[in-house]
């Protein structure tokens, strides 16, 4: 609903003095959410199915784990090891075939021999060899030795239930038994204590015993093996499952999380009283009030996907949808949804160690017939990285801060905003008048306050100030910053996740920038009368560099802000209307322009340096590049004044929205 009247008389505020600061100067940048970054990386070729992120190398990054594919060899099975790099990359597979051409039935992962390194078990399908544990040598090979058979059935846990300071192993095979370990990777013979096929571990009465979840029971370790069963502590509903057990309320106790697939899909917590019961909240998986059902081929993730380490978040994703919910916990257990349009696909695990979840993307694999954890010989895959602002989220236009591209417009006549919620095209609009053409105004949204949200904002050229509406706190502010004539290029150009004052001056060929972080400014000489300025993160230090299109001769000038040097490309004809863009995904944005005059996209890709162009759109289409699905790609989308419609190069029908006259503004760069 319009709030025009109230945005006018705050808009036509008195002008603030040179360089202002906004009315609130304590504003600092914070982390808006969760977001995932595509980044490409390289893998020594092979057949491998993907389970586990495990630092198995001792040195801090988690490792890919799995088993092979059975796409070469039938008849062996090798369990697979894809040493991180800490930087999101993987090295040299090791790998551990399974004797007598057997396969491999289940696995786990612990500390066999207390020496601080991560040893694997193998359960094989074998007469001759059912059990062999590869002890780690801490340096990077592995050792393997038979052991005493354990029996048919599934290792579920590792974990020292005697306090012995060895660990025992956990197993479902007629029953749940334990096997105490004897602290050199052999165990002793298996001891029945509860009925079921799964067991969840926690110290749910806080006495530093390990205790169990077995089915809706309660199992208290009494030590010495003994365990005691409270019935009945847990009620399941139809097609409840437990998936998680770690404290979520940050008082000491583990708590139990349930999920539930299907039409009455949700995640329930139970919060751990502390009397030997649970205390239930339902989160259901609604989106945009419509269910987040119809779906049985969903994953629940449980771990520090929102930045902050003081309790864990729960994401949900389904890729036969195309869906992704990532509850952000406050600390006491509280969720708060954050929607994608897109589904994480992959094995999750902090891959670059700055305390959140990433994930190992795999490509290569049809969602809809199988897990896509599947690599078959790819030699890349793709790290998506969980950072606390997208990169380049001041080049995102989400007022909504949904973590996706926002259809937007800008009314000239009456200055009204007008968007689209990200998560769903066809919800209601939001409107807010800010602004107006009549006064000189230039639409120049961007994230001024470094709340991950984008504030609505215009320079108006004129007098040379910017009028912004704060999305953080809902105040307006005005910075006296630029004069009559000059471009209005707002970005993060010393990448604090905050969108920065900008302008660029014909007159003289110069950069004027305040920093809205620092309060800081500098000035920098780069561009000659007549050229196009494109700034944009060229170099991928997720700081945006001076750069201008000359269509005099068709090249791009870019000064790159991670060692100051510079870049000439000759792409483009002088008609071209300049896009840079992360076209390709690899965090980098690439030189790219879109032909009017045949409605064809060129781009000079920065991952390999190779041309490709697309055929798209219409005469008098106007491109608005953005990433309006939230995979951390930029996505190829028109506007078409001519049919009010948004024509996404990956939907179809179009997006009907839009009115005579309006400018879009769903690209932070103007397009001209």
């Amino acid at each position: 609903m319009s709030r025009s009247k109230a945005s006018k008389q705050i808009f036509r505020l008195l002008l603030v003095t040179f360089i202002s600061i906004f009315l609130n100067p304590e504003i600092a940048a914070q982390c808006a959410g969760t977001y995932f970054k595509r980044f490409s990386t390289t893998l020594v070729p092979m057949s491998v199915n993907l389970f586990d992120a495990v630092d198995m190398t001792g040195d801090g990054v988690p490792d890919l784990v799995g088993l092979n594919t059975h796409q070469q060899d039938l008849y062996r099975e090798i369990f697979i090891i894809l040493p991180g790099n800490g930087g999101g990359g993987f090295g040299a597979p090791i790998t551990f075939q399974a004797p007598d051409n057997n396969k491999i039935f289940s696995y786990i992962i612990g500390d066999f021999d207390n020496d601080n390194f991560k040893d694997v078990l193998l359960h094989y399908f074998s007469p001759s060899i059912r059990d062999q544990v590869f002890r780690n040598n801490g340096d990077g090979t592995f050792t393997g030795k038979p052991i005493q058979p354990i029996m048919s059935g599934r290792a579920l846990h590792l974990i020292d239930i005697n306090n012995d300071g060895k660990g025992d192993l956990i197993w479902a095979a007629n029953g749940i038994r334990y096997h105490l370990g004897n602290g050199d990777g052999s165990f002793q013979t298996g001891v029945v204590f509860a009925s079921g096929s799964f067991a969840f571990p926690g110290d749910f009465n806080t006495d530093g015993k390990i205790d169990f979840i077995v089915g809706g029971n309660l199992l208290l370790n009494q030590g010495g093996g003994v365990f005691t069963t409270v019935s009945n502590a847990i009620t399941y509903g139809t097609g409840e499952a437990p998936f998680d057990v770690r404290d979520y309320t940050s008082d000491g106790k583990p708590d139990v999380m349930l999920f539930t697939r299907g039409t009455n899909g949700k995640i329930s917590l139970l919060v751990n009283t502390g009397s030997n019961s649970f205390q239930r909240t339902d989160y259901l998986l609604v989106i945009n009030q419509q269910n987040y059902n119809s779906t049985s081929n969903g994953w629940f993730y449980a771990g520090n996907f929102g930045g902050s380490a003081s309790s864990p978040d729960v994401l949900v994703t389904a890729w036969d949808i195309n869906k992704t919910i990532v509850f952000t916990n406050d600390g006491a257990g509280n969720l708060s949804p954050q929607i994608f349009n897109y589904s994480f696909r992959g094995v999750p695990g902090d891959f670059d160690r700055d305390g959140k979840i990433d994930t190992a993307v795999i490509s290569g694999t049809n969602p809809a017939q199988s897990p896509p954890r599947k690599l078959f010989n790819e030699a890349t895959a793709t790290v998506q990285k969980n950072v606390c602002n997208p990169v380049g989220q001041t080049m995102l236009v989400d007022f909504d801060h949904s973590g996706t591209t926002d259809f937007s417009y800008w009314t000239p006549a009456d200055g009204e905003w007008s968007y689209l919620p990200g998560t769903n095209p066809n919800a209601p609009s939001v409107s807010f008048s800010w602004g107006t053409e009549s006064l000189g105004d230039i639409p120049a949204p961007g994230d001024f306050d470094g709340d991950g949200t984008t504030d609505y904002a215009v320079f108006r050229n004129s007098t040379g100030v910017w009028w912004i509406f704060r999305s953080s706190d809902q105040q307006p502010s005005a910075v006296q910053f630029g004069l009559p004539g000059d471009k209005p290029v707002a970005s993060d150009y010393d990448g604090d996740s905050i969108s920065d004052v900008a302008v660029w001056r014909p007159s003289d060929g110069n950069w004027y920038i305040l920093f809205m972080g620092t309060q800081q400014y500098t000035v920098a000489h780069w561009g000659l009368d007549g050229d196009k300025p494109v700034p944009a993160d060229y170099d991928g230090d997720q700081k945006t560099d001076l750069a201008v299109f000359r269509p005099a001769n068709g090249t791009w000038y870019y000064l790159k802000s991670s060692d100051l040097n510079y870049a000439v490309v000759q792409f483009g004809l002088g008609s071209d209307k300049p896009i840079p863009a992360d076209w390709d995904g690899d965090g980098k944005a690439d030189v790219a322009v879109y032909r009017p005059s045949n409605s064809v996209l060129h781009m000079l890709r920065s991952s390999n340096s190779t041309y490709f162009s697309y055929f798209y759109g219409l005469s008098g289409d106007l491109p608005q590049p953005g990433d309006y699905d939230g995979d951390g790609m930029i996505d190829i989308v028109n506007y078409r004044p001519s049919a009010l419609n948004w024509y996404l190069f990956y939907q179809t029908p179009p997006v009907s929205f839009g009115a005579s006259g309006v400018v879009p503004t769903s690209s932070i760069l103007r397009i001209e």
